[in-house]
């Protein structure tokens, strides 16, 4: 979540918190098959704009939800859906596919670890808020806040599918921008604002993939840590594994050049 003066523009925005102190990260990557499955098309259930979306996928999340730990959280949010009311028109609608979990002032890539700051006083705050901030002069990053206030941990929302008619989304620069989204939305409610998080379709536990975090290579031992999750069928995910290897590689969007991996 630091935004060092070394770091690359190409490389990804970090997300915003800490370690779940009830499950390792190493044993939940173990679990989650980091390996990619080749590449399909969206299935109908990948893609909703082909269909109606069901009134009980669109209820919003409970705070409980969040109140869990991170990596729980970060996991279960695959597959839910992210909502934005517009005046006068549908809504926006977007699948979440990909995940970044932070985990406090322990996370040397968390933006926490510089302690409570103005800038990060959301992340100390009620869980199932909306932290989000602004990068390279021209990016802003959507973070979920999660566990017990004055416990600054967050989810980075990194990609989503579009299911009504939104541009790519995948990155979180790209998401913000899709959405339309800015600092206004700073500390936005997520169960009962405009803009929430609603129960969409949870992610089969087989198609759930698990890596290190995009663009923390600053940030020491926890550079390393399996705290990125991503639905392994979808194309939006801004980066895949290399099949049987730990190294991430370019998603399809970069190689042919239809969109950026970060934001």
């Amino acid at each position: 979540m630091r935004d060092p003066a070394t770091r690359r523009r190409g490389d990804t925005a970090n997300g915003a918190t800490g370690p779940d102190s009830a499950a390792s990260p190493r044993h939940l990557l173990a679990a989650s098959q980091t390996a990619a499955s080749p590449r399909r098309p969206l299935t109908a259930s990948q893609n909703e704009s082909r269909h109606p979306v069901a009134g009980s996928h669109l209820v919003p999340l409970p705070r409980d939800f969040y109140l869990r730990p991170t990596v729980e959280v970060a996991r279960d949010l695959l597959g839910r859906y992210l909502v934005l009311d517009r005046p006068d028109e549908p809504p926006y609608t977007a699948r979440l596919v990909e995940t970044e979990a932070y985990l406090g002032e322990e996370d040397l890539a968390c933006h926490a670890s510089r302690g409570h700051t103005k800038r990060t006083a959301p992340m100390y705050e009620e869980a199932g808020h909306a932290y989000i901030y602004f990068i390279y002069g021209m990016y802003w990053c959507l973070n979920v806040v999660t566990e017990a206030v004055g416990r600054p941990y967050a989810v980075l929302l990194r990609a989503a599918e579009s299911i009504s008619d939104l541009p790519a989304m995948n990155g979180p620069g790209k998401l913000c921008r899709a959405l339309g989204l800015d600092g206004s939305s700073n500390r936005a409610d997520l169960t009962s604002s405009g803009l929430r998080v609603t129960e969409g379709v949870p992610l089969p536990t087989e198609r759930l993939g698990c890596s290190r975090r995009i663009g923390v290579a600053y940030a020491g031992p926890w550079a390393d840590e399996p705290l990125r999750f991503f639905d392994k069928e979808s194309r939006a995910v801004s980066r895949l594994p290399s099949p049987g290897k730990g190294r991430l590689r370019p998603s399809k969007a970069e190689i042919n050049g239809t969109g950026e991996a970060r934001p």
